[in-house]
């Protein structure tokens, strides 16, 4: 069975709309790189790496790199393909996929998710992976060092630490 994700991707991009397969592919690309969607909306081609990408934060205007993840590559591969374009042009082909992900979601079932709420799905499935918090925290642009992902995430950080203990030969 496909997971909550791909089941949502698959229905956003099912629709048959003009915009459908553009925003499905937008949403894969905010759940894989845990962007705002005011950071998305601002990057440009010229910002994309072969394996970062280099932005400037919303909230504090500095400059960020983040690793691409391989869904946040297809993705881009994706809106490249589907919208060719120069370098000072942006990633994004629309200003939100909002409306989508929330008919995907009231389609599927599923409770509401909000375009912040990928942000959370990056983060919750970084951590899983075992990403370090400080890691973590730079990659969502924090300047805090990690802090605020420790109080965001505590109660997902405390089950990963219970499975992790298992590794532990003493």
């Amino acid at each position: 069975m496909p997971s909550g994700r791909a089941r949502i991707l698959d229905s956003i991009a099912s629709q048959q709309k003009r915009s459908s397969k553009a925003a499905a592919t937008v949403v894969q690309f905010l759940a894989g790189t845990g962007l705002r969607i005011s950071e998305a909306q601002s990057l440009r081609w010229r910002d994309i790496e072969p394996e970062a990408f280099v932005l400037r934060t919303a909230k504090n205007d500095e400059l960020r790199r983040v690793p691409l993840t391989t869904a946040a590559k297809e993705a881009l591969e994706t809106l490249r393909a589907m919208f060719p374009s120069g370098a000072q042009d942006p990633v994004f082909p629309m200003k939100s996929p909002r409306i989508a992900l929330a008919n995907a979601c009231k389609r599927l079932g599923l409770p509401h998710l909000r375009i912040h709420g990928l942000r959370h799905i990056f983060a919750t499935r970084t951590l899983e992976a075992g990403v370090d918090v400080p890691t973590v925290a730079a990659w969502l642009g924090h300047q805090d060092g990690g802090a605020l992902a420790m109080r965001t995430y505590s109660h997902m950080i405390e089950k990963h630490s219970d499975q992790q203990i298992h590794k532990v030969r003493i």
